[in-house]
């Protein structure tokens, strides 16, 4: 299928950046990257990147996966990551570990790290 350079695909399944985007009045088609991202970050923690460049790094991964299925169009690639004590905290797989993941961070200051990138 062919593109009009004019049409913007979020790479993200998220709601939330959908919701940020039709609230600008942005149009936009959805098409979720599936990377592995543990392993880009295992790659990002090899070079060395700070938390906000590994952020930045799994957004433009994100990106560039999408681009190619959609030659011409803008991709925006979205990442957030929440770091706690140094660590990296993954997305709870259900309410119980989320709640833990809760418990943990109670009186503890935390960094939430975004990064975005567009192809």
């Amino acid at each position: 299928m062919a593109n009009n350079p004019a049409t913007i695909v979020l790479a993200s399944g998220s709601a939330i950046r959908g919701q940020l985007l039709r609230h600008a009045g942005v149009a936009f088609r959805v098409d979720p990257a599936d990377i592995d991202e543990r392993a880009v970050l295992a790659l990002a923690a090899v070079r060395e990147l700070d938390r906000p460049r590994q952020a930045a790094w799994l957004a433009a991964a994100k990106a560039q996966t999408v681009c190619r299925r959609h030659p011409g169009a803008f991709v925006i690639g979205a990442d957030q990551m929440l770091e706690l004590d140094g660590e990296i905290l993954h997305k709870a797989p259900d309410a119980s570990a989320a709640r833990e993941t809760l418990l943990r961070m109670r009186g503890k200051a935390h960094h939430l790290h975004s990064g975005w990138a567009l192809f």
